[in-house]
């Protein structure tokens, strides 16, 4: 699977504009080959956005990025927001809980890093080996995901949980692993975002558990 990221700057006002308008253009990249879902996440404090894209394959998501590029500019202008930057990663690892359910709204604390490419098999490793395994045994774990980019070294990870609370309360369990990550991958900093999924539409294939 691979995979789009849009970093979008906005504002908490006009946040529930931007998740009607990313509603309203979705219909036309669904209509993209290859597309596998869509998801919507936001800060509602700070109207910050990113929108996540799923793609079978490298050459769906490549190909699908005139259409993304269009819609993006529709809806910056509709929303009044900014696009910060877009980033395109290969999907290398995805747990989900036993109780977690496609499409179930959640909370989520997203980790990005700049690695180095060839270091980030062994930051992949860490990740299934160490960070997974802990993150399940935290309350209120839904999900953990993991992207990178071969090119650029460009890597991020994901986890969901039930509510903010959970989150917040299994941040300091994960915070060494996180640095020990960051460090193993040649980065000298992680960037931490918080988001709530506020808008969801996933093929039910794509929430296979790999490992």
């Amino acid at each position: 699977m691979f995979v789009r990221r849009t970093r979008v700057e906005g504002s908490p006002e006009k946040l529930e504009q931007t998740i009607q308008t990313y509603q309203q253009l979705l219909p036309v990249m669904k209509q993209e080959s290859g597309f596998r879902g869509a998801v919507l996440l936001a800060n509602r404090a700070t109207g910050a956005a990113q929108s996540v894209t799923l793609w079978e394959s490298e050459e769906a998501e490549r190909d699908s990025r005139p259409t993304g590029e269009r819609l993006r500019t529709q809806s910056v202008q509709s929303s009044g927001g900014r696009v910060l930057d877009v980033e395109s990663y290969e999907e290398v690892l995805r747990e989900r809980s036993d109780t977690a359910q496609s499409g179930l709204a959640s909370f989520i604390r997203f980790n990005s890093l700049q690695a180095a490419p060839d270091k980030l098999e062994a930051g992949i490793r860490f990740a299934r080996e160490q960070i997974v395994p802990l993150l399940k045994q935290q309350a209120g774990f839904l999900a953990a995901m993991m992207g990178v980019n071969r090119e650029n070294g460009r890597a991020y990870m994901t986890s969901a949980w039930e509510s903010a609370d959970a989150r917040q309360a299994s941040d300091a369990a994960v915070r060494d692993q996180r640095r020990q990550a960051g460090e193993l991958m040649g980065s000298t900093q992680v960037s931490v975002d918080e988001y709530e999924v506020v808008f969801i539409e996933v093929a039910e294939t794509v929430g296979a558990t790999r490992t």
